[in-house]
Formats: C-alpha cells, structure tokens, sequence
C-alpha cells in the first residue's frame, strides 16, 4: 500500500485519459498524491524515531522525531494551503 499511492496518480491518468474525465481524474490523483506524502512523512519519521532513539536514547529521539514531522507537516502541507488561500484574494 504505501508504494502504491504515489504511483497511483500516473495509472489513473492514463486510465482515464482523453475520455473527458479531467476534473474526476484530478480529484483522485489529487487524494492519491497527498496519501503518498503522508506515508512518507510517516516512514520518514519513524525511521528517525528509530535510528535516534537507538543511538541516543528515547527522549531526544522522540523530540527529534517530533520536531522532523512538525516540519515535514508544515512544509509540505500547511505552507501550500497557506499558499493556495493567499493567491485566491
């Protein structure tokens, strides 16, 4: 499953191409990408978690962890959003 999701928005597309399914075809591989990045924020962060907390110990770890999925969060999602309401005015 979490090799799928990002592959999956290029077999949709081609699935549903020239077969005027434009905005269905977005919608999907619009869901289909975000899922993606949210399963690499999740192994990104708990590879950190694990490597860390191995070699430091479980506080900084899980502080370190913390820190990394509130910055992939921010970056990856909420600065976009952000974005994306700033440029509709």
């Amino acid at each position: 499953m979490a090799c799928a999701a990002p592959k999956a928005p290029a077999a949709f597309h081609r699935a549903g191409f020239r077969r005027r399914l434009k905005d269905h075809v977005a919608r999907y591989t619009t869901r289909f990408a975000l899922s993606g990045l949210g399963q690499l924020v999740l192994a990104l962060t708990s590879a950190l978690l694990l490597i860390v907390t191995v070699v430091f110990g479980l506080h900084v770890g899980s502080w370190l962890a913390g820190g990394a999925l509130a910055w992939f969060v921010c970056v990856w999602y909420l600065l976009p959003l952000w974005s994306r309401a700033r440029t509709r005015r």
